[in-house]
């Protein structure tokens, strides 16, 4: 079969996605990936999910790399969604409100979407994964507007047991920018399902700040998202973050007590449901967070 290349749609480190036939063509060279990066384990998972919330693999296969005979390149096809949830929010901004505000995504839209994603995130946990690079782009809808059914993508450094990745010393290097939980930030290699619950806090905040922003900013790096994550839910104690007792880098950590701020002024748009669920997903004790299934029945 022929698998011709329209516009690309995307890009990561190690793979493209390109429109073929009226569908996503996503590629990866299997010899140039680094872990986490795993095409085949993504494909693996991908056929083992079925869920209305989890893009479908329709076909799959490989050949000789483009650049690269001697290399093997891993196709495959899924359906086309037209929107990210990161497009929708942009779609969503507005000259100035006289509030100041500009996001004015919808709030019942956001709530849904939020329930949405919640739901898919429990399937996913129930079959042993950890998505591990949650964040607005990967969350993907056929309607440009955000309206329909949600569905998750990329799960190309999603965590599943594995002899590669043993269940207490998984790799550290995961996860997009603000999205990253305070876990890896601090060495803790044991993390869990709860990894993703943080990353769902700031991809629901996303939707009910004043502009439609990340919660933790644009940090230029580590230090600086742990310095915005302190600053915003305020710096942990040893009651409200038992874990990070385990942390050489925290215990050797000078820091400002800092009491947080009020999340309902962080995220105005929010109803108070919503900023109790950002609230309790945003617990640096992994155990203290919200679970996926339990978000999804507050929200129902």
């Amino acid at each position: 079969m022929s698998y011709p290349l329209g516009r690309r749609l995307g890009r990561g480190l190690f793979s493209e996605v390109y429109e073929c036939n009226g569908k996503a063509l996503k590629l990866s060279v299997l010899e140039d990936e680094r872990p986490p990066h795993n095409a085949k384990r993504e494909l693996d998972i991908l056929r083992a999910l079925n869920s209305k919330h989890v893009i479908q693999v329709i076909e799959s296969f490989t050949r000789p790399s483009r650049d690269d005979p001697d290399e093997t390149e891993l196709g495959f096809l899924m359906p086309l969604m037209n929107a990210s949830l990161e497009s929708v929010i942009a779609r969503s901004r507005k000259a100035a409100f006289p509030t100041g505000w500009r996001n004015a995504l919808d709030v019942e839209k956001a709530i849904e979407i939020a329930r949405q994603l919640a739901c898919a995130l429990d399937y996913v946990h129930s079959q042993g994964i950890i998505h591990r690079d949650l964040k607005p782009e990967n969350v993907m809808f056929d309607d440009l507007n955000g309206d329909g059914v949600l569905k998750l993508i990329d799960f190309g450094i999603a965590w599943k047991d594995n002899e590669d990745e043993p269940v207490d010393k998984k790799i550290l290097d995961v996860g997009t920018g603000a999205y990253r939980c305070p876990e890896v930030l601090f060495g803790l290699s044991d993390y869990d399902q709860s990894y993703d619950m943080w990353a769902y806090g700031c991809v629901v905040a996303k939707m009910f700040t004043k502009d439609g922003g990340d919660l933790f900013g644009d940090p230029s790096g580590d230090l600086a998202l742990v310095a915005e994550q302190f600053r915003i839910v305020g710096s942990p104690t040893k009651d409200q973050w038992p874990s990070a007792a385990k942390s050489s880098t925290f215990k050797n950590m000078s820091f400002e007590s800092l009491p947080g701020l009020d999340l309902g002024i962080v995220i105005p748009r929010a109803p108070e449901k919503v900023v109790q669920v950002v609230k309790k997903c945003l617990q640096f004790e992994g155990s203290f967070r919200l679970r996926a299934d339990q978000i999804a029945e507050i929200l129902n």
